[in-house]
């Protein structure tokens, strides 16, 4: 699952001690998943996406938590709700 790798990409990011180490990291992870056409491109808000490419240079350690939790709400408000009802429907 694409959310998945991100999810273990920005923990990993935050866990990073060296700006050095950070700075490369988010790099990777802005071309991964963030940029326009990355290739596991992730679904956030134009706004959202501006700030962490404007920040990626700087790598603070909070560079992706708005785009973190915007996934997570989306998982959390759209996802699991339709699950749950597909469950509910084959179940009945």
């Amino acid at each position: 699952m694409l959310e998945s790798k991100f999810f273990e990409s920005v923990n990993a990011y935050r866990q990073m001690s060296s700006l050095i180490q950070r700075t490369t990291a988010a790099k990777e992870i802005y071309s991964t998943f963030i940029q326009t056409d990355a290739p596991q491109e992730i679904n956030i808000d134009h706004d959202v996406k501006l700030s962490i490419s404007k920040g990626v240079g700087l790598a603070p350690i909070d560079l992706f938590d708005k785009a973190f939790d915007e996934i997570v709400s989306l998982l959390v408000l759209d996802i699991v709700p339709k699950f749950n009802r597909q469950y509910v429907r084959r179940e009945g």
